[in-house]
C-alpha cells in the first residue's frame, strides 16, 4: 500500500498518475521491466516528467526527465551512426526514429568517396522501439567484393508504410583493411 509506480508531470503533484498496470516485466526477470503509458493531449512545448518507483525491499528510487512535444513533425531520423568506427570485418549501423510502433521501410545506400553507389541494404521494420541497431554491414559491394579502405558515406531513407511520408540522414563511416 502507498508503493505505486508513480509519475508527476509538469510538477503537477495533485493529478499524479498510477503506472501500476502500465508496467510489464522484461521475460526472466524480477529486477527490471517497462512501463508504457499513452500520454495524450499534451501541450505543445517542454515538459517535465518524475518517476517514482519502489522494490520488494522498501526501498524507492526517483528519476527526472525533460521532453519536448511538437506539433506532427511527420518522420524525423536522428542519431544515425555505426560501431564500431573506423571498422574491419563489420560494423553495425544505429539509428533513432520518432514513429515506434509504425512499419517502416528502410534503406541504407553507402558510397565510396567518389560518390559511387557501391551497397544497398533494405530492411522493412516494425516495432515498438524508437531506436533499431539491425543493419549490419561487411564492408562489400552489391556483387559481395571487399572494398578497399577509405571514407564511405551511410545515406538512410525510412519511409512510414502507411502515411508515406519520407525522411534522410546520413554518416560517414571508415573501413580499414
Amino acid at each position: 500500500i502507498g508503493h505505486d509506480i508513480i509519475a508527476v508531470l509538469d510538477e503537477d503533484s495533485q493529478d499524479a498518475i498510477v503506472l501500476n498496470h502500465y508496467y510489464e516485466s522484461n521475460l526472466d526477470s524480477y529486477q527490471s521491466g517497462t512501463v508504457s503509458y499513452p500520454f495524450a493531449d499534451l501541450s505543445e512545448g517542454l515538459h517535465s516528467l518524475k518517476i517514482k518507483v519502489w522494490d520488494v525491499y522498501n526501498n524507492s528510487s526517483e528519476d527526472f526527465t525533460d521532453f519536448l512535444v511538437v506539433a506532427d513533425a511527420g518522420l524525423i531520423l536522428s542519431n544515425l551512426m555505426n560501431y564500431p568506427n573506423p571498422f574491419n570485418d563489420f560494423t553495425r549501423i544505429h539509428f533513432e526514429h520518432n514513429q515506434a510502433g509504425e512499419d517502416l521501410n528502410v534503406r541504407l545506400d553507402i558510397f565510396d568517396f567518389n560518390g559511387r553507389k557501391v551497397k544497398t541494404i533494405s530492411n522493412s521494420i516494425s516495432n515498438a522501439s524508437y531506436s533499431n541497431s539491425e543493419f549490419v554491414w561487411n564492408g562489400t559491394s552489391d556483387g559481395g567484393m571487399p572494398l578497399n579502405s577509405g571514407v564511405y558515406i551511410c545515406k538512410l531513407t525510412a519511409v512510414n508504410s502507411l502515411t508515406k511520408e519520407e525522411s534522410t540522414i546520413s554518416t560517414q563511416m571508415v573501413l580499414i583493411k
